[in-house]
Parts: structure tokens; sequence; C-alpha cells
């Protein structure tokens, strides 16, 4: 079965107006299963991104940037 991905999202440590927490947490509660974190020359974000898909069984986070 094909899952919700958005490969392409922001957040406060480039253009984006979630924080990585908020972005992964509102991500999940919308039903997307994959997730590209892609904030703009920077990639400060993935760590708090990544503990907090940690706490989502099944979701994944795709750590990048653009």
């Amino acid at each position: 079965m094909p899952s919700r991905a958005d490969l392409h999202c922001h957040t406060t440590y480039s253009d984006g107006s979630l924080t990585p927490t908020e972005l992964v947490d509102r991500a999940v509660k919308r039903g997307v299963e994959v997730l590209a974190l892609t904030d703009h020359d920077c990639t400060d974000g993935i760590p708090e991104a990544l503990e907090a898909a940690s706490r989502h069984p099944g979701f994944l986070l795709i750590p990048a940037s653009s």
C-alpha cells in the first residue's frame, strides 16, 4: 500500500513557520508517513526532527537539505 509522503518541507531553521518538532507532529497528525526535511542550506533542525520522529512508530523522516 502506498504511503502518504511530503518530500519537501522547511522549518524555522530556514523559511518555514514550524519548529522541527511541530512539523513532524503535524505531519503525523495529518496522516503523513514519510517526510523529507529540506531546509535551505542548513541541517541544524535534523537532530530535533529525528528525535520527534522517533516518538512515532512507522514514521520515516528523510534528512535532506535544499
